[in-house]
């Protein structure tokens, strides 16, 4: 199962994982199982995010009381936007959302690609999360 956290006061949630079984989802008309997430990352840090929403225009309160920044997602004439830059914690992981796609038309689900920043503290213990505000 994928790690994921659930959007505070949200439809939606956040799931992070390899993309290795996402790409065998093909039926965008569906939004894909939590099963179809692989737990395991790809080298180089690179992981997979998804956000489940009901709506083109979303605002993001975090995914738990450590949250990253608040985020808005605006959509646009050519697609979607970043308003703020979110970071995720997911698992004491810490994921910065780098670019996000619609998968249908009726936005229920939005593809987004992160990148995992690192455990919860560093080489010299001081907490990510502060780290990455700055």
């Amino acid at each position: 199962m994928a790690n994921c956290g659930f959007i505070k006061k949200k439809a939606g949630r956040v799931c992070a994982g390899s993309m290795d079984k996402y790409v065998e989802f093909f039926d965008r008309e569906t939004v894909p199982s939590i099963k179809s997430f692989s737990t395991e990352l790809k080298p180089k840090f690179k992981a997979f995010c998804s956000v489940e929403t009901r709506r083109g225009v979303q605002k993001f309160d975090g995914t738990n009381t450590n949250r990253g920044p608040d985020t808005t997602v605006m959509r646009t004439h050519d697609g979607y936007s970043f308003e703020k830059k979110m970071i995720a914690k997911l698992n004491n992981k810490f994921f910065e959302i780098d670019r996000f796609e619609n998968l249908n038309e009726d936005n229920r689900f939005i593809e987004v690609t992160c990148i995992e920043l690192g455990d919860e503290t560093d080489s010299t213990g001081d907490d990510n999360l502060t780290s990455l505000r700055k």
